[in-house]
């Protein structure tokens, strides 16, 4: 496996690299949102589709607030990890 550093080199190559999981990851979410909607309305119908669009909202707050944490998380990581700080970046490691 190659080694990317993000805190060397081109920043547009270092932010590409970044960005393409992240576009997949969503694109992937989109179209399980789809055919999920698409199944459920077919074969379950219209009771089923509306309960699933009115818990939608209330699984999309979990997860975004999941994803905000993460990324709270990710953030006191990178900073340890990116200043080669093992001891804090393993006390941070540790208490999560």
């Amino acid at each position: 496996m190659k080694n990317h550093s993000l805190t060397e080199g081109s920043i547009a190559k270092g932010l590409l690299f970044f960005v393409i999981p992240l576009f997949f990851s969503n694109l992937f979410q989109q179209l399980y949102n789809t055919i999920d909607t698409l199944l459920v309305g077919h074969f379950l119908g219209d009771n089923a589709l509306a309960a699933m669009g009115a818990t939608a909202a209330i699984f999309e707050l979990i997860v975004q607030f999941s994803n905000g944490c993460g990324t709270g998380f990710s953030i006191v990581t990178a900073r340890y990890f990116g200043s080669k700080n093992e001891d804090e970046l393993k006390k941070v490691l540790l208490h999560l």
